[in-house]
C-alpha cells in the first residue's frame, strides 16, 4: 500500500543524524470493508467525541484529524524520533484501502488471497465475483437461458480464474485415468484436481452457502436448500485425447455448475441431448462455453443428458461443481417411468 506523507508543521522527526526537519506523517483511515466498527484509529477528543467518531468512520467529514491512537499502520519507528511527544493524525480525505484479516491468507500458497472468502468476505467478493452476477441475484438483470431449467451466467472474475489455474499448476498433483487411486466418482473423467486436495474445501463451502445458494434461489423460484455434500474439481483438457467426460452422462446430484476458467482453445464446450423420448422430441445442441468466468447451471434431471466436446487446439480448464443438497424432495429430480 502506498500512502503519501503530508507535510504539517509541529512534529520534529530526524531524517539523518545531522539534520532534522519538521514533518508529520499522516496515517490513512483504514477499516474493514462495509464495516463502521473495525477501524485503525481511536478518537476520544472533547465532548461529543462519539458523534465525530462516527462521522469520521463513515467518511462524511473528510479532513485531517488529531486522534488518540493509530493502529495497524506504522507511521515511523520510535528510533527516528527525538523522544518528544508525537501526536497521531488521521487522514480521511482519500480512500486508500481496507483492513484485511490475516486469517484470510494461507501460507505456502501461490495466491493467498483466494483463501480470504471466510474472513475477508466483502473484499473477496469484490475481487473475485463479477458485478453482473450480483445484479442477477438481486433481480436487476436477467440470466441467459440455454434450455429447460438451464442458465448461462457471469460468475467469477478473470482474476479468480487466472489465479485458480496458477494455483492448480503450482499444486501440480494432477490425477487422470492412468493414475488415480482416489475412491471418488470422477476418477474416470479427465485430468483433474479436487479442491479438497488443494485445501480449499472450507472456503468453497462458505461460497456454496452464500453466493451459490442465493443465485439458485433467484433462478429456481426460491429454492434455498443448503449444500450437503459436493464434488468440486478443476479439469484440464488437452487436444487429441479421449476423456470419460466425452461420453454422454448425468452427474447424479441436485445441481451442477460448470465454470469456464479460460478461453485459450478451439473446439471443446458442452453438448446436451435434451428431452425424453417418452415425452416428445429430443433436442441436441452445443454450448461453446469459452467465456472466462461464466457458468453453465443445470439441475441434474434425467433430461439434462450431456457430455464434454473434444478440443481442436489449446488447453482448456474448467471448474466443475457437482452439488448434493439436504433437501430430500429434490434429490435426483423428478421420477420418470
Amino acid at each position: 500500500m502506498v500512502v503519501e506523507a503530508n507535510v504539517v508543521e509541529g512534529t520534529k522527526i530526524k531524517n539523518s543524524p545531522k539534520t532534522s526537519i519538521f514533518r508529520l506523517l499522516v496515517a490513512p483511515m483504514l477499516k474493514v470493508a462495509h464495516s463502521g466498527k473495525d477501524v485503525n484509529f481511536v478518537y476520544t477528543h472533547n465532548e461529543g467525541g462519539s458523534q465525530w467518531d462516527q462521522l469520521i468512520r463513515d467518511r462524511q467529514v473528510r479532513s485531517v484529524f488529531k486522534v488518540a491512537e493509530v493502529r495497524d499502520f506504522v507511521l515511523a519507528h520510535k528510533a527516528v524520533l527525538d523522544g518528544e511527544p508525537t501526536a497521531s493524525f488521521l487522514d480521511s480525505r482519500r480512500m486508500v484501502g481496507f483492513l484485511v484479516d490475516p486469517r484470510g491468507g494461507h501460507e505456502g500458497k501461490l495466491h493467498q488471497n483466494l483463501w480470504g472468502v471466510r474472513y475477508n468476505r466483502n473484499l473477496w467478493l469484490k475481487r473475485y465475483i463479477q458485478n453482473d452476477l450480483i445484479d442477477i441475484i438481486n433481480k436487476k438483470a436477467k440470466p441467459q437461458k440455454l434450455g429447460h431449467y438451464m442458465f448461462y451466467v457471469p460468475f467469477f472474475t478473470e482474476r479468480f480464474c487466472r489465479e485458480m489455474i496458477e494455483e492448480m499448476e503450482h499444486h501440480g498433483d494432477w490425477f487422470d485415468d492412468e493414475h488415480d487411486d482416489r475412491d471418488v466418482s470422477h476418477q474416470y473423467t479427465s485430468r483433474n484436481i479436487n479442491l479438497e486436495d488443494l485445501g480449499y474445501k472450507e472456503e468453497y463451502l462458505a461460497l456454496l452457502n452464500s453466493v451459490h445458494k442465493e443465485l439458485l434461489s433467484t433462478l429456481y423460484h426460491g429454492f434455498r436448500s443448503k449444500p450437503d455434500s459436493s464434488l468440486i474439481f478443476v479439469l484440464k483438457y488437452s487436444p487429441k485425447k479421449e476423456y470419460g467426460t466425452f461420453k454422454y452422462h448425468l452427474d447424479g446430484a441436485t445441481y451442477t455448475y460448470n465454470i469456464a476458467l479460460n478461453d485459450q482453445f478451439t473446439g471443446g464446450g458442452l453438448q446436451f441431448k435434451m428431452g425424453n423420448p417418452h415425452f416428445g422430441k429430443e433436442e441436441e445442441f452445443i454450448i461453446p462455453h469459452n467465456r472466462t468466468g461464466w457458468a453453465v447451471i443445470q439441475p441434474n434431471r434425467p433430461l439434462h443428458y450431456h457430455r464434454g466436446v473434444p478440443l481442436d487446439t489449446g488447453l482448456r480448464y474448467a471448474m466443475i461443481n457437482i452439488i448434493e443438497t439436504n433437501c430430500k424432495g429434490c434429490k435426483g429430480g423428478p421420477l420418470f417411468w
